[in-house]
């Protein structure tokens, strides 16, 4: 029986092989679609899986923010039974690295205690992990940098140089971290190596780590976030932070605290991209639908001739769904070659090590369930159509499908095109939003601005290094700040001021700048004057502020007025307009820049800050600017590697998640159009053949073209004009709640929904037109023939 089943379905698939092609290329769409994103979502709830006792282990943050005081881990293992084991963890900022001659900017170091292998399941190739962070200038790599500085040479005990002062001896080789772990480095310095440098570890009131704790098997969660509170009250005075416990498997999908060293990703994108891809697959399966109705229709004389030679309805059952099964067979099949051969792009378009499996038992099991599932779906409604027809009325070929099969082919174009508008509409709102983000005025100017790190605390040579730069005629201007562009050293309840509440603190990030770095970056004043280059008494304990600061100080006239900042009183001498030096996602934040001080001031993210001449129209060439910098920064920094990045493209890597959902949405609209089109060709190609004889009989009375077209047309028309009426509002409230994501964002334009529309209408009419076009030019005779 199946022998025959089989090969009655392959010799139908060979007689209609353009609408098998059709309905294998839909299905091999959405199944590849599918399955890519699913293995994507998988890789992305996969992240810390390899942590044993992941569920006792937890990161101590505040509501706001990840860092916590240096102290709290110390006191957290020692004061709470609940707490097993504590570790700090840090990223460190840009350092050198030098072993030999080699020297290199490492932009991927962490510090941490030694406790933290006992935390996270870091695994040693060579080494231990108890001892290999116990000394202050200790130093674990990953294998990959181990490769890189040491060849095949065994590393252990080796030193490697660090910013030309620090001597580290190589204790231990770690295996390459996997790419789902939330924590990334390809380094680790003891964190007791910072008391060695002279800050102060036992302090509660400076905040740099991030702090973990693995809990007691029976400790209860609430319970041990109630100590935590009451241990931090008692170690702060006036304590106004509120600390909580946020487990492990949460951490990669919460990107709402500041100053967090993990790799995090906003979960509303794996809802997009999964829901996205379902839906791609939900359209191709209606798609394979419709063809079959259309082919089956072409076939009923078939089941008619079966029929009366006593095939039973199980008889064309099984053969509906041994025909469906076959066909989704063999685009799993293909499905498969395309998997395999687009997902090292894919991977690397991703950024991640996806690992698709596709072999292994779990993924077999799987994909035995999809096939069964999608031949359920695409087989069930065509079985019980085929089987409603009566026999008498198939033999006199009266087939009452029309009445019967209206209300799918209805309900199938509406689904597919909202579903299509849907997509559309996301495409756009989200490109919208990423060009608003790109292109959005920042309050200062991105273009031909470059940053050079600087570690080196002596201003003399830093003076020198500017003079030189500053007589290349392709150089407009050379600045200093210290710390990146970009970024802020932030701290929390430091700021002090008159009117201030008993309870009020606010964040303020903080910068110490050179007297022209406002001036470069075209950063415009409100209000009061900016460092003067002359004037000493203009830098010294003076401060420059913005306007988020002073809204949230309530000074109406702050020029001349004192606050204090980390003790020091600061008279205001200038306000600056809120320019977004992070991203759209936050609101401004309060700050205030000092004048430089390089003794004091210099942090390990220190840049210099070049300004490079619009060169629009001349035979200006960067890399022989390039060139020549690299000639000064030689004679000046030799013990140090020349490094520098553009602005422009340090703020559009801040967007890299938008970019790359925008393009997958893109891609997931353009699919759904493709088979939303194929689906209405064979809508479009039932009708005809349905309305065949109708067709003949209308231009035989004297029925126009046009006419016909008409009649043919209007209700795929009205089909997708019901689509975008539903989709349009659903389509608006998924984009907004998506944009409650941004601090700033674009409108919800009218032309948006418009467009979708249009294209969609529009795509639909060239669809049936073909189709129409055919029946309403064909010989009235051959359609008065055709039954």
């Amino acid at each position: 029986m199946i022998k025959f089943l089989l090969r009655n379905t392959l010799r139908n698939i060979v007689a209609q092989l353009r609408f098998s092609l059709i309905n294998c290329i839909g299905l091999v769409i959405g199944i590849s679609i599918f399955v890519l994103i699913m293995s994507w979502v998988r890789y992305e709830l996969s992240f810390d899986n390899f942590n044993q006792d992941k569920g006792s282990i937890y990161r101590v943050t505040t509501t706001s923010g990840a860092e916590t005081p240096n102290a709290m881990a110390v006191a957290l293992e020692s004061e709470l039974p609940d707490v097993l084991i504590a570790s700090r963890y840090q990223n460190a900022p840009a350092l050198t690295f030098k072993v030999g001659d080699e020297v290199f900017y490492e932009n991927n170091v962490a510090l941490a205690d030694p406790s933290l292998f006992k935390i996270l399941n870091y695994r040693f190739s060579v080494g231990n992990a108890d001892d290999a962070l116990a000394k202050p200038y200790n130093i674990v790599l990953t294998q990959r940098m181990a490769e890189k500085y040491f060849k095949d040479a065994n590393p252990i005990g080796k030193t490697i140089l660090i910013d030309n002062k620090l001597p580290a001896t190589v204790t231990g080789i770690m295996e390459n971290l996997p790419s789902n772990s939330h924590l990334q480095f390809d380094c680790l310095i003891p964190f007791i190596v910072m008391k060695e440098l002279g800050f102060d570890m036992d302090s509660w009131y400076n905040w740099n780590p991030n702090t973990y704790v693995k809990l007691q098997g029976n400790a209860n969660k609430v319970d041990v976030e109630a100590k935590v509170q009451a241990l931090v009250d008692n170690h702060r005075r006036n304590n106004r932070e509120t600390f909580v416990l946020q487990p492990l498997r949460d951490i990669h999908f919460n990107t709402k605290l500041d100053f967090d060293n993990a790799v995090t990703i906003n979960p509303t994108y794996i809802y997009i991209l999964s829901i996205g891809s379902l839906l791609i697959l939900i359209i191709s399966i209606i798609n394979y639908v419709n063809l079959n109705l259309s082919l089956y229709n072409k076939r009923i004389n078939e089941i008619g001739v079966k029929r009366t030679l006593g095939a039973s309805k199980s008889n064309i059952i099984k053969q509906v769904f041994v025909d469906t099964f076959v066909v989704v067979l063999i685009s799993f099949l293909l499905s498969f070659l395309i998997i395999s051969a687009v997902s090292p792009i894919y991977n690397d378009f991703l950024g991640g090590e996806i690992n698709y499996h596709l072999f292994s038992l779990q993924s077999l099991i799987g994909f035995v369930v999809l096939v069964i599932l999608i031949t359920v779906l695409s087989g069930i409604y065509p079985a019980l159509l085929m089987t409603s027809y009566k026999l008498i009325n198939i033999l006199n070929k009266k087939r009452p499908v029309n009445r019967q099969g209206f209300s799918f082919r209805e309900v199938s174009v509406v689904v597919q095109f909202a579903l299509s508008v849907l997509l559309i509409v996301g495409a756009i709102g989200i490109s919208k939003q990423l060009n608003y983000m790109k292109n959005e005025d920042l309050g200062f100017d991105r273009e031909n601005i470059v940053s050079i790190p600087i570690s080196s605390n002596s201003e003399t040579k830093y003076r020198s290094f500017n003079n030189e730069l500053c007589k290349n005629v392709n150089i407009e201007s050379v600045s200093f700040i210290n710390h990146s562009i970009l970024g802020f050293n932030s701290t929390n309840g430091s700021l002090h001021w008159d009117g201030q509440l008993p309870d009020e603190k606010i964040w303020v990030g903080t910068n110490s700048v050179d007297y022209n770095y406002l001036d470069l970056m075209n950063v415009e004043f409100a209000d009061g004057k900016n460092f003067s280059k002359d004037l000493i008494s203009n830098r010294q304990n003076t401060a420059i502020v913005n306007e988020a600061l002073i809204k949230r100080i309530r000074y109406e006239n702050p020029i001349g007025k004192n606050v204090k900042f980390n003790g020091k009183d600061l008279e205001i001498i200038g306000v600056i307009k809120d320019a977004h030096f992070q991203s759209l996602h936050k609101a401004v934040e309060p700050q205030i820049y000092k004048y430089i001080d390089f003794k004091r001031d210099l942090d390990y993210s220190s840049v210099a800050v070049v300004k490079v001449k619009n060169q629009e129209g001349s035979n200006f060439s960067m890399v022989s600017l390039f060139k020549d910098i690299n000639a000064t920064w030689n004679q000046i920094y030799p013990e140090y590697p020349f490094d520098y990045s553009f602005l422009d493209q340090a703020i559009e890597n801040q967007y890299k998640t938008e970019q790359k959902l925008t393009f997958l949405m893109y891609i997931f609209s353009g699919l759904s159009i493709v088979l939303s089109s194929l689906g209405l060709f064979a809508l479009s190609l039932l009708v005809v053949q349905y309305r065949t004889k109708e067709i003949g009989v209308r231009k035989v009375t004297g029925a126009k073209v046009s006419e016909i077209l008409v009649l043919l047309n209007r209700d795929f028309l009205k089909w997708v004009t019901i689509a975008f009426v539903i989709a349009s509002p659903v389509a608006w409230y998924i984009i907004d709640k998506w944009l409650e994501n941004f601090a700033y964002k674009t409108d919800l334009s009218w032309w948006i929904f418009a467009l979708a529309g249009v294209l969609a209408l529009g795509i639909a009419l060239l669809t049936v037109s073909w189709q129409s076009w055919r029946a309403a030019t064909r010989n009235p005779v051959e359609a008065l023939r055709y039954e």
